[in-house]
């Protein structure tokens, strides 16, 4: 029986992006618009070139503070995930935020992101991005 490597491509998918539904973190139900779509953001994976880009940059700024003999601030780390996770973001289906119009667009992934009111989601963002199997071909 012969197998097809290619078929475990995850580049292709991690380059697209993929959405990551969002889930009440108590009941783990998915919020659901009007319409009863669930609620999503789309993030690339881990594989994608722009992901990968962004990691050297922070690994480039991070290993030049070292050697100066610094160590990055917490506020210099946030900011990090905060820039990976909005270069990460490529839309979203909600479309307000604290009852006025929110569209995806640049500027609002990073107040979404910065926002703390959302820290609770940044880890469910980033095991998503680094979960390989959320970007194979079913």
């Amino acid at each position: 029986m012969q197998f097809d490597i290619g078929r475990l491509d995850a580049l292709t998918a991690a380059e697209q992006g993929r959405p990551m539904k969002l889930y009440h973190p108590t009941t783990g139900q998915p919020f659901l618009r009007a319409d009863k779509e669930a609620v999503h953001i789309v993030l690339l994976g881990q594989a994608s070139a722009v992901l990968r880009a962004c990691q050297r940059s922070i690994t480039d700024e991070r290993n030049a503070l070292e050697a100066d003999g610094r160590t990055p601030t917490p506020e210099q780390m946030e900011a990090w995930d905060v820039r990976f996770l909005v270069e990460a973001t490529r839309g979203w289906n909600f479309d307000q935020l604290d009852g006025g119009p929110f569209d995806f667009n640049a500027a609002n992934a990073q107040k979404f992101w910065a926002d703390k009111r959302f820290l609770w989601l940044r880890p469910r963002a980033y095991g998503f991005i680094n979960e390989t199997g959320n970007f194979l071909a079913g």
